[in-house]
């Protein structure tokens, strides 16, 4: 995906924020400010899973989010 003003995201984590924000926007309701995502999406619409699960949960906590969304298929390590 490409942003305006040049910068490029290629880690495919960004995928299930990117569908949210998309969904939030046409749907006009807004995503509380507490949310993360982070899962590749398919072509036929699955959450996959994606990888360092462990510390993007952790940097999410560092951020202040209260719930981060993720594949089912992640396998999560709690605290």
């Amino acid at each position: 995906m490409n942003i305006t003003g040049g910068i490029s995201i290629d880690d495919p984590a960004i995928d299930l924020a990117v569908v949210a924000a998309i969904l939030s926007s046409n749907e006009d309701i807004p995503i509380g400010e507490g949310y993360c995502f982070a899962g590749e999406v398919g072509l036929s619409g699955e959450i996959r899973p994606v990888n360092r699960v462990d510390q993007r949960i952790q940097e999410a906590e560092k951020l202040g989010f209260s719930t981060i969304f993720v594949s089912k298929y992640n396998k999560i390590r709690f605290h």
